[in-house]
């Protein structure tokens, strides 16, 4: 029952290329599956998550073939196929580069917001070094002051 369906569908795969850190699988139905490291968007997944299991490279035309290189990854489609799923692909890189800059937009951002606090706090630091200069000058002073005139033996 439960068993017997899992069984049916997993895909039956006809073909496998493994690159460096990333494999792709092409299965009977022309639909392409990946596993592995993501780095660069190696998966073409539209993300940079890493898959520790098989997923499906959705957007994909019915492929022919898949070839996985050290650092890329290459499906043959037909070419009218082609042309649709590069529109979506750049879609898709586009929106990756956005999310990127974002986050180095948010990263520029803290890193600004704690250099201030850092210049702040040594600010802090030498005004306060500076009032117990004064205190310390004040205190030797005063006891100088106290010393004179307890030093004094008569008039």
């Amino acid at each position: 029952s439960g068993l017997i369906h899992e069984a049916r569908s997993i895909p039956k795969f006809v073909s496998a290329d493994a690159g460096l850190e990333h494999t792709l699988l092409l299965d009977v139905s022309g639909r392409v599956f990946a596993i592995g490291g993501h780095e660069a968007g190696r998966l073409g997944m539209g993300d940079a998550a890493h898959r520790f299991f098989t997923a499906q490279v959705m957007g994909l035309p019915k492929a022919l073939c898949v070839s996985a290189g050290h650092y890329h990854s290459m499906v043959l489609v037909r070419a009218v196929d082609a042309e649709n799923y590069h529109r979506q692909f750049l879609d898709a890189a586009l929106r990756l580069v956005s999310e990127e800059e974002r986050r180095f937009r948010r990263w520029e951002e803290e890193a600004r917001r704690r250099q201030a606090y850092a210049i702040q706090q040594a600010a802090a630091m030498a005004r306060y070094q500076q009032q117990q200069q004064q205190y310390n000058l004040r205190q030797a002073q005063y006891q100088t002051e106290q010393g004179a005139t307890y030093g004094r033996v008569g008039p």
